[in-house]
């Protein structure tokens, strides 16, 4: 059986930037959100309708049990039908999970104030862990107020974004507050295991360092530490792909930017404010 990771970190985090330059590695094969409704046959809730099984289990055992076969499920489907390319052959295989999904998937006796059930089979399975974070809170909290009010979350096309809105100041504080505590919540549970932390920040500046035939150059980034986490090697490609969704200043998408500037400033996120400038 190939190693097991998980992506874990919020929206707008870079986790879907993360996935899609791992399958650039033919040793890695990471699939997507496989606890959002999708028609995915490896997607949890497909798979567990299609099989019949009854869920939530009654005992951890018995949902581990259960896992298991759903994992096992995945390996088959992603070296027999992975849609884009061959990955019969890979090494390594994951997929992403959001901080509150962790919570979604557990027995029905699980202590739901404890550790997520998911996060506790994964280090009985001794799953690789990588955490994506952001440090700068506010932008991954316009980003995501942004994309809601767009209705656009992936930008394929490199096109770039045009238009002005109006945010809720109040709101966009509170998302980062949540998130800060998110993250510092979720590196509490792992604290003690083997996790590569990428950050979207540095992320970025590793993709941007490309040969002529896109390959990215190694580094001490993400990149080079997640290649060692799962024991490949560092052949990773930037194929252009993927864009950044808000690729244009905040100054000139947001109708009251200085009103927000000014609520930041005033914030515990005033490290930040130079950023919106």
């Amino acid at each position: 059986m190939s190693r097991l990771f998980i992506i874990v970190g919020a929206q707008r985090t870079g986790t879907t930037l993360l996935g899609e330059l791992l399958n650039t590695n033919r040793d890695i094969a990471a699939l997507g959100e496989v606890f959002s409704p999708s028609p995915a046959p490896s997607c949890w809730y497909n798979y567990v309708r299609e099989h019949g099984i009854s869920w939530p289990a009654h005992t951890w055992q018995d949902a581990s049990a259960l896992v298991d076969g759903w994992v096992e499920f995945i390996e088959y489907r992603i070296r027999n039908h992975w849609a884009d390319g061959d990955k019969s052959e890979c090494k390594a295989i994951g997929f992403d999970v959001k901080y509150n999904q962790l919570r979604w998937f557990a027995p029905s006796i699980w202590d739901l104030s404890s550790e997520p059930f998911l996060l506790y089979y994964l280090k009985r399975r001794r799953a690789d862990i990588v955490h994506v974070v952001r440090r700068n809170l506010v932008h991954c909290s316009i980003s995501a107020l942004l994309a809601e009010k767009r209705g656009v979350w992936h930008n394929y096309r490199g096109e770039t974004i045009a238009g002005r809105w109006h945010l809720d100041v109040q709101e966009c504080l509170s998302r980062a507050r949540r998130l800060a505590l998110e993250q510092r919540t979720f590196a509490s549970f792992v604290d003690g295991e083997a996790v590569v932390e990428c950050a979207y920040e540095d992320l970025i500046r590793d993709i941007s360092t490309v040969d002529a035939d896109g390959r990215i150059l190694e580094g001490r980034g993400p990149l080079r530490a997640i290649a060692d986490l799962l024991g490949v090697d560092f052949q990773f490609r930037n194929n252009g792909r993927l864009k950044k969704a808000i690729n244009a200043p905040y100054a000139t998408l947001i109708l009251n930017h200085e009103e927000l500037l000014r609520a930041v400033r005033d914030s515990e996120f005033a490290a930040f404010a130079t950023e919106l400038e």
